[in-house]
């Protein structure tokens, strides 16, 4: 069934200054207020945010809203983004510490080299 929604841009689809108009869109999503959908601006979308979602026609919508904004997928990236970074540092950050005094540790298992750094701990 379609819907009517009004939705405001951040910035005008005119001229691109900030503005609170609302805009007239028809959709068949399930949208409620406060979500971002993208929208059918000229010959081009923008995100626009809804404002009012109506089943009876409000103003003159001739255009669709065609998706809703998955926020919650795209905070979760972040997320995982910033904790991977936080996760390598800390792995940089032993490695480099293991590295700078045990640098040679990592070739214990070999016989020839574990030979040579019995011999220079023993120095």
């Amino acid at each position: 069934m379609t819907k009517f929604i009004k939705v405001i841009f951040q910035n005008s689809p005119t001229n691109g200054y900030p503005t609170s108009k609302e805009y007239s869109y028809k959709t068949l999503l399930d949208v409620q207020v406060d979500d971002l959908v993208v929208v059918q601006v000229y010959d081009s979308y923008q995100v626009g945010k809804v404002t009012k979602v109506s089943s009876i026609p409000t103003g003159q919508a001739t255009k669709y809203a065609i998706q809703k904004v998955d926020v919650d997928y795209g905070t979760s990236i972040l997320k995982k983004e910033q904790l991977q970074a936080e996760i390598t540092a800390l792995l940089d950050a032993k490695l480099k510490a293991r590295a700078t005094t045990n640098k040679y540790d990592v070739l214990s298992d070999d016989p020839e080299a574990a030979e040579l750094l019995k011999r220079l701990r023993e120095i």
